[in-house]
């Protein structure tokens, strides 16, 4: 049946930010949705798990808020628990997808395997700068507010200043 393909292809979403508030405004809570249902889209399928922040109050956040509103629009979604660590049970999603979180960046260190997109609009209604929250974010792609993935700058490390280089250059620009 269909439901076993998506079992093999879920989307593991991760919240993050206004870890305690119950309910998101609507224009946040609209976003997510847009977004989960864009990267659902672009990996066919509709399954998908969200993972609140670990400062989340169990039963009392918006993980569910944004479950339900997924479900109306036809994605198969649930809430997940967050104790087991985020590394390990990515292991299981083809993507990981969500909030600017260091999540995203943890995953990314450890798990080559899996996609990786940050949500560029939720992420700039808490971050006054969220793509700096992830540095160079290496492997991490953006979606940003057109629905277009911007793919990530892979980090080129043949082509860096070494420590000495950089001090010296500083220390040039006194002159």
């Amino acid at each position: 049946s269909s439901e076993d393909k998506c079992g093999d292809k879920k989307i593991l979403g991760i919240l993050s930010g206004w870890e305690h508030v119950k309910l998101l405004d609507q224009n946040i809570l609209d976003m997510y949705v847009r977004d989960f249902i864009k990267v659902c889209g672009l990996y066919k399928t509709n399954s998908i798990d969200l993972r609140p922040h670990p400062a989340m109050t169990p039963n009392g956040n918006y993980a569910s808020q944004i479950a339900d509103a997924l479900k109306s629009q036809g994605i198969n979604s649930q809430v997940t628990s967050c104790e087991s660590p985020v590394i390990d049970e990515s292991l299981k999603y083809i993507c990981i997808a969500g909030f600017a979180s260091s999540a995203l960046r943890d995953v990314r260190l450890f798990n080559q395997s899996i996609s990786i997109i940050a949500f560029e609009s939720v992420s700039e209604h808490y971050f006054s700068d969220s793509k700096s929250i992830l540095g160079s974010s290496d492997g991490i792609d953006w979606l940003n507010s057109s629905g277009d993935i911007v793919k990530s700058n892979k980090l080129n490390l043949n082509n860096r200043l070494s420590v000495s280089e950089v001090v010296n250059k500083v220390y040039d620009m006194r002159d």
